[in-house]
């Protein structure tokens, strides 16, 4: 008979295959045969899926019960989900025992995998609950780089002059509200040069040489102060044609 050609119990079924080269790929599946009424779950999308700490995550669970037991498929279903590492502010009891998962923005740790299941059951058999499983990777997010004070005619009359270019808008995706101070900043100085009618182009240049203050690098430094005086001193020494080049 059937069953006893395949009796009931725990199974496991490993396919390895070897290509042309040598090269080899092993993938191994669990099972068990039941004589119980056993649902069905998945999660709706890829198995491994990535985000960002900003975006809200949906996981959304479609299950079916069985009907070998003469149940309806339509049997009342019952939810249950668990992830691990458990985000920031999340607790177990606060996850709702439904086919969705809401992940809110700002709970899940940038550079970390996270798994969640979703076990099922239903009121025939509530002893059995199949599950099934996702993995989210969190991916870092670009930083987003706004400077206040730039992009505008000045005249460079006054020495005592000072232009200020403040970078403080700038924040990163990855932490809530726009947090000021959430990013490092960087300052780089830049200048289209001509020298004797010829265009060099777009060249770099220490931005001490332009800046009000002394220190070096304006690493973490919100906010540049430019002196009239020294850009005009700058652009002198370095301009053939004394034209006006473009500082950014």
């Amino acid at each position: 008979s059937g069953e006893a050609f395949f009796p009931f119990g725990d199974y496991s079924v490993l396919l390895t295959m070897r290509n042309w080269i040598g090269g080899v790929a092993v993938a191994q599946l669990n099972f068990t045969k039941t004589t119980l009424a056993v649902p069905s779950v998945m999660i709706g999308g890829e198995r491994h899926r990535t985000t960002t700490a900003g975006k809200e995550v949906i996981l959304m669970a479609s299950a079916e019960a069985s009907t070998c037991d003469g149940s309806p498929s339509t049997s009342e279903m019952s939810f249950e989900w668990v992830i691990d590492p458990t985000p920031f502010g999340l607790f177990q009891e606060d996850i709702p025992r439904t086919r969705t998962f809401v992940i809110p923005p700002f709970t899940l740790i940038v550079g970390t995998v996270y798994t969640a299941t979703v076990s099922v059951s239903h009121g025939t058999s509530p002893a059995v609950r199949p599950s099934a499983t996702v993995s989210i990777e969190v991916l870092p997010d670009l930083p987003v780089a706004l400077i206040d004070g730039g992009d505008r005619l000045v005249s460079l009359a006054d020495d005592d002059q000072v232009f200020t270019l403040d970078a403080s808008q700038s924040y990163s995706p990855d932490v809530g509200n726009k947090v000021r101070g959430s990013v490092t900043v960087l300052w780089e100085c830049f200048q289209h040069l001509e020298v004797n009618d010829v265009d060099i182009g777009i060249v770099p240049f220490d931005c001490s040489l332009v800046s009000r203050d002394t220190y070096g690098g304006f690493d973490r430094e919100i906010v540049m102060p430019i002196s009239a005086g020294k850009l005009r001193e700058h652009l002198v020494t370095f301009s053939t044609s004394h034209a006006f080049p473009t500082y950014k």
